[in-house]
């Protein structure tokens, strides 16, 4: 799904529509998508309004970049829907000028979600201190495999605290934080962005060992059933 020209109230709509595609039993902040059958009785409209999908269908990518009017209760209504959704694979929201305090508060959210693989906050402006937000959720986030957070103003401190926090992420396989640290050429820059690239490696490799073991399991449970 991509959006166009969002603001707090229509993320909150698509918020509550993910959320109830997914459970029917999530009440919808309004009636306007029910409607009366002949008998008269209340009945769910068969598509989502502001999704334009059919119920009972889910959402796997959400893009909502370029939308700078969404604001931090927007973002705090994202971060809600994280600690929920179950279908959502992959979120875009670069070029939003997402703040460090929005970073923070997105974090929340991403700590608890076990659906998101595929996360961009590309050309924003999160700094250090949303960096070190970022960093605080990937040490309990094991899901998220790829995070670009390229061109986001984050100084050499910030770089240092990701690559800290990366020696206890298992998962994620790419972090691309290019275009950042403008101006730093200092040894523990370049040690910390040798470190990431250290750990993203170790990930992958970890990833295609534990593929290979699943193949080579269903591998002998075919060859038994044979």
């Amino acid at each position: 799904f991509k959006s166009h020209t969002m603001d707090n109230v229509r993320v909150r709509r698509v918020c509550d529509e993910l959320l109830h595609l997914e459970d029917p039993e999530h009440v919808l902040p309004d009636d306007k998508n029910l409607a009366r059958d002949r008998e008269g009785s209340l009945t769910a409209v068969p598509w989502m309004r502001t999704l334009q999908i059919a119920t009972g269908k889910t959402v796997a990518c959400l893009k909502m970049s370029n939308n700078p009017e969404v604001s931090i209760g927007g973002y705090f209504i994202i971060s809600q829907m994280l600690s929920y959704i179950r279908g959502l694979v992959s979120l875009d929201l670069s070029s939003n000028g997402l703040t460090a305090a929005e970073a923070r508060v997105l974090s929340l959210g991403l700590k608890g979600n076990r659906s998101v693989q595929d996360l961009s906050l590309r050309e924003n402006q999160i700094g250090s201190e949303g960096a070190t937000s970022i960093a605080e959720m990937l040490k309990v986030n094991h899901t998220l495999m790829h995070l670009d957070i390229r061109t986001n103003s984050i100084r050499g401190n910030g770089v240092c605290v990701l690559a800290d926090s990366m020696s206890e992420n298992p998962c994620l396989t790419q972090l691309d934080v290019r275009w950042n640290y403008a101006g730093e050429s200092s040894d523990f820059v370049e040690c910390a962005l040798m470190d990431l690239k250290k750990f993203c490696s170790r990930n992958m490799q970890r990833a295609l060992e534990a593929f290979r073991t699943i193949q080579e399991k269903e591998e002998m449970e075919q060859w038994g059933a044979t």
